[in-house]
């Protein structure tokens, strides 16, 4: 029986966080924190927030061994790790 490989990987960007690529790479926040760095970037900008402040947020899936690096530059956030 197949055992799944966790692959973790984290991504930095400005606002709006490209929620798609949740579904695209079938990944989800790892922790609570990225969690709420993932919520905080996807919401419209705020008095006492800075939409162009960059955000990391660490993402785990199962289902593949690296992210799909390309499609998340196309939104503008990149993968650092």
């Amino acid at each position: 029986m197949p055992t799944n490989k966790m692959t973790t990987f984290t991504v930095e960007g400005t606002y709006p966080f490209p929620v798609d690529m949740l579904r695209y790479d079938g990944c989800y926040p790892a922790s609570t924190h990225d969690a709420v760095q993932l919520g905080d970037s996807c919401r419209g900008p705020s008095r006492t927030s800075d939409p162009k402040r960059k955000r990391q947020v660490t993402l785990s899936t199962t289902l593949f061994n690296k992210p799909t690096t390309a499609r998340w530059e196309s939104f503008g956030w990149r993968v650092i790790s």
